[in-house]
């Protein structure tokens, strides 16, 4: 459970939030900032910062149990232009935040981690007759058709 995103924050409280035992001896607001004792989470989206001087606020919305977002990978066959959306046999694999829908708006990504975005261009299911328009952003816009 997150720590609080106002109000006051305790050194107890945020030992809790770590998994530690609320009373943990030398504990420093320093300490707990930098990680010493634990590990800080990275994947929660409010987190202190090393640097000094360090504040309590700084623990505002602590989550030290978050968790990052989940990719998918999916096969396509891809083209660059309309003409050869149907034919191409080009594969390519993009990946998809697991918890979204394939549909349009969906953001594609070349990699793993979702840090480079899908070219532009048509990507066809490998068995299938259809396929998805991905804009230049990465984005899917529109669903196509090749026929039957």
């Amino acid at each position: 459970m997150a720590l609080a995103s106002s109000g006051t924050i305790s050194v107890s409280q945020i030992n809790t939030e770590l998994g530690r035992t609320s009373t943990s001896s030398n504990t420093s607001l320093t300490s707990l900032n930098t990680g010493a004792h634990v590990s800080l989470n990275s994947n929660s989206t409010s987190k202190p910062n090393s640097s000094t001087p360090h504040q309590m606020s700084e623990w505002y919305s602590y989550n030290h149990s978050a968790s990052g977002t989940s990719y998918t990978s999916i096969v396509f066959y891809y083209s660059e232009d309309e003409g050869s959306k149907c034919e191409s046999e080009s594969s390519v694999t993009v990946y998809y935040d697991s918890s979204e829908e394939v549909d349009v708006d969906l953001q594609l990504y070349t990699d793993s981690d979702g840090s480079e975005t899908a070219a532009g261009g048509y990507y066809k299911y490998v068995f299938s007759n259809s396929g998805w328009v991905v804009n230049e952003d990465g984005e899917i816009s529109d669903s196509y058709s090749c026929g039957r």
